[in-house]
């Protein structure tokens, strides 16, 4: 049956592309943790720095006969907590270069010299369009899948119920008989047969009967698959959409906190330098910093995963509005 066939042949298709927006997210996934990794990577080295500042100046101040072997000792145990989580990222931005290489098809070599100078992620949209919900279920490969396969079980219905009635075919042959081969392809010699030939299965009913049966269970069963895929891509839409919203205020509220964090290590660090706070203040305030920080870079991640889970669930993307018409 040209229905069914064509049906199952696009549901195939559909198919294909669920996998192609599968291996887009995956390969977009991976570069998104190979940034985060990167920046929090940066992060524990730039405060390593600092911390390694710290460690000098007590130090110094220690050798000078205005310190205390006490402030040079944490200085020094933070400075070799941060400098520990140092090998961890490292570690994790290699095997995200790698996963990367194995998705895109290049060796690791040759993403090295593209990926190994740390980059911020991609500005991600603020507003999107994502249509309307029957836009949704034309976009979605697996509402297409499983609406083609509905549609081939139906189809299957047909060609089972046509089995109740008889098939009526008409067969014909045309060609030359003679006695003698000098008579061949003389008019007399033509010969021709036409008739109807006729099949049914009257006396097997019972099991066309079963057959349609079967079929119409065939069609329950793709029905209830195709009503419980497109519930499911309503809920995974609907939770993403909630997930990336969320993850963007949770971002810029870690953002701010980074910032209020630096500017009071800051102050810290200056209070100290005068001689007003003393230096278990300024690793306090170090601490914070760092956790702050690699906290935002953490977010940053989070939120870019998120929006490729929107980007799958809306069935491979959708349409960033343009500023003016956010406004």
């Amino acid at each position: 049956n040209y229905e069914a066939q064509s049906a199952l042949a696009q549901a195939a298709e559909a198919g294909f592309y669920a996998a192609q927006v599968s291996v887009t997210a995956e390969t977009a996934r991976n570069y998104f943790d190979l940034r985060g990794y990167q920046q929090r990577l940066e992060v524990a080295r730039r405060n390593a720095d600092n911390q390694a500042e710290s460690v000098r100046i007590t130090q110094a101040r220690l050798d000078a006969g205005r310190g205390t072997q006490l402030d040079v000792s944490r200085a020094q145990a933070q400075l070799s907590a941060t400098l520990a989580t140092i090998p961890d990222f490292e570690a994790a931005v290699t095997r995200s270069m790698l996963r990367l290489g194995v998705l895109t098809g290049h060796s690791p070599e040759s993403l090295f010299a593209t990926l190994q100078p740390t980059r911020a992620l991609p500005a991600l949209p603020e507003t999107y369009s994502i249509g309307t919900p029957e836009s949704l279920l034309r976009r979605r490969p697996d509402i297409r899948v499983a609406e083609r396969q509905l549609a081939a079980a139906t189809a299957g219905i047909g060609i089972a119920v046509a089995d109740l009635f008889p098939r009526i075919s008409f067969v014909g042959s045309w060609g030359f008989d003679a006695v003698a081969s000098s008579d061949l392809g003389k008019a007399s010699s033509e010969t021709y047969a036409f008739g109807p030939s006729i099949s049914w299965a009257a006396f097997d009913l019972g099991r066309v009967h079963q057959r349609i049966k079967q079929r119409e269970a065939a069609a329950d069963g793709a029905l209830a698959e195709y009503q419980k895929t497109v519930l499911q891509a309503l809920e995974e839409t609907d939770a993403s959409l909630t997930t990336y919203a969320k993850s963007r205020i949770k971002q810029q509220r870690l953002q701010d906190s980074a910032t209020a964090s630096a500017d009071a290590a800051r102050l810290a660090r200056a209070r100290f330098d005068s001689g007003a706070a003393d230096f278990l203040t300024v690793l306090d305030a170090e601490r914070t910093v760092l956790e702050a920080e690699d906290q935002l870079a953490q977010s940053q991640t989070q939120t870019a995963t998120a929006l490729l889970a929107m980007y799958k669930a809306l069935g491979g993307g959708f349409r960033p509005l343009p500023e003016s018409a956010s406004r």
